[in-house]
């Protein structure tokens, strides 16, 4: 097998290695073959993880990036490596060629701000566009002593007509004084007190709610999220509120805007939450640390689910070889599903309001959950997809289960999304690194993002991750 050949090979068997991506456009380049950005990006997925694979492959193309095929390559670079000035200016080109001149200027501008020797002559014409200064007409020598006798005469008068009307004011106002005095009437306040029938402040049956402030800054090219005030689901409510409902959908003041929510290190804002669970008969094997994988995910669904604010709604959907909502037990009359394909007609269940009382009803039902089947991803996305979320946490041990004579599950998961929610989708590899590409590319092709959990529970992302691959 010639050089060529392997590195197709190793493309072959996972199309998300940018290193062989770029030994294969350099032993192109060697033998004289004149390759098109295209042929380069064939198939590709994802995008760099660090600066020297994006730098091999840049040096093999004839010039800068153009075509529009190379954004979201660089915009994955960059969701790894968001200040480095190679990856901003290689997608100002990009962004350039494609017509968004001020969003080429600013990544340009923000990649010379970080280094200026990154500066180069094919950006330069951004730059001079925006410093272009257009001079203002000198004015006229004969006309600058009639300019300050104008401004003198309106400064004049705008002062006599300030003085006239505090005189006019001040007239109206001492002919408007009452003639006499008003009548003062003094009663005995002892008579009075005496008379009047004794009445009992009513103490406010409702004490100030307690609340604490979730204040969490989520990296994501910059930018950053707060949450709302939330109340802290373990604080005990007041006597006078035992039994009382919790405050009603309508009187949400404000909170449809969304909140902050984490999920083993994947951090977002969103309003509509739906977590997709694995708790198939792997999850009983034991990591490192000697916790079972199903330990480890039921401590972490936990502590995620008692962090909701009360802005978000949500749902939490386990699945092995059949699906249910938390809460449903498997077997349950109408609610557990055994698979078929007919996304249309799947069991649904509307998202939950994230009230103390629920949160409480809902960590129950994390504990009570019971591990064993198999795998089967594509109908439990769908049933999260059906219930219109912004954001959806992923998470398994394991790969996909081929299921001859269908369209491949990620294709079909990214094509239900796309019509039904656009959803955001935020992988979370449990402890198997053979499922990590998959997870990848379904994160990758819903804007989301991938991450992977080790045997002793570090999790894992981007460059992390690519070492021990």
């Amino acid at each position: 097998m010639n050089p060529e050949e392997e590195q197709l090979a190793r493309l072959a068997q996972n199309p998300g290695n940018w290193s062989a991506r770029a030994e294969l456009a350099h032993l192109w380049r060697e033998r004289g073959y004149h390759f098109t950005d295209e042929e380069l990006l064939s198939r590709a997925i994802g995008g760099p993880h660090n600066r020297n694979e994006l730098q091999r492959l840049l040096d093999a193309l004839d010039g800068p990036p153009r075509i529009a095929a190379w954004a979201p390559v660089l915009e994955e670079y960059l969701r790894w490596s968001p200040g480095c000035p190679l990856g901003l200016t290689s997608l100002a080109h990009v962004v350039e060629e494609i017509g968004k001149t001020d969003e080429a200027l600013e990544l340009y501008q923000n990649a010379v701000g970080i280094d200026p020797s990154v500066a180069e002559p094919l950006l330069m014409c951004l730059r001079q566009e925006e410093e272009k200064v257009i001079p203002r007409p000198a004015e006229e020598p004969s006309d600058q002593k009639l300019i300050e006798d104008t401004r003198f005469i309106s400064l004049m008068v705008a002062i006599g007509v300030h003085v006239f009307l505090i005189i006019l004011f001040s007239l109206w106002a001492v002919s408007s004084l009452p003639k006499d005095p008003p009548l003062i009437v003094a009663t005995n306040p002892v008579e009075d007190v005496a008379e009047r029938p004794q009445t009992v402040p009513k103490k406010s049956a409702v004490s100030p709610a307690s609340a604490t402030t979730n204040m969490e800054i989520v990296s994501a090219r910059g930018a950053s999220t707060m949450s709302l005030p939330l109340q802290s689901p373990s604080d005990s409510p007041s006597p006078s509120l035992m039994g009382a409902a919790d405050f009603s959908p309508s009187m949400d003041f404000g909170q449809n805007s969304g909140g902050s929510v984490s999920f083993f290190g994947s951090q977002g804002k969103t309003r509509n939450l739906v977590y997709v669970v694995d708790i198939s008969g792997s999850m009983q094997e034991r990591g490192e640390n000697g916790k079972s994988r199903s330990q480890l995910m039921k401590e972490e669904l936990t502590r995620s689910v008692s962090a909701l604010p009360l802005s978000v709604k949500y749902q939490i959907i386990f699945f092995s070889n059949t699906a249910i909502f938390a809460g449903q037990n498997k077997g349950e009359n109408g609610l557990q599903f055994q698979f078929e394909d007919n996304p249309e007609n799947l069991p649904s269940r509307p998202l939950l309001r994230a009230t103390r009382s629920q949160i409480r009803k809902t960590l129950e039902h994390i504990e009570e959950v019971q591990i064993g089947g198999g795998t089967n991803w594509r109908l439990p996305l769908k049933m999260a997809i059906n219930l219109k979320p912004d954001l959806i946490y992923f998470m398994t041990d394991g790969e996909i289960d081929s299921e001859a004579g269908k369209v491949p599950v990620i294709d079909d998961v990214v094509e239900y999304n796309r019509k039904k929610a656009r959803a955001k989708i935020n992988t979370i590899c449990l402890m198997e690194i053979k499922a990590y590409d998959e997870l990848q590319e379904l994160a990758r092709r819903t804007q989301g993002a991938v991450f992977l959990v080790k045997e002793d529970g570090e999790v894992l992302r981007g460059m992390q991750i690519d070492q021990i691959k």
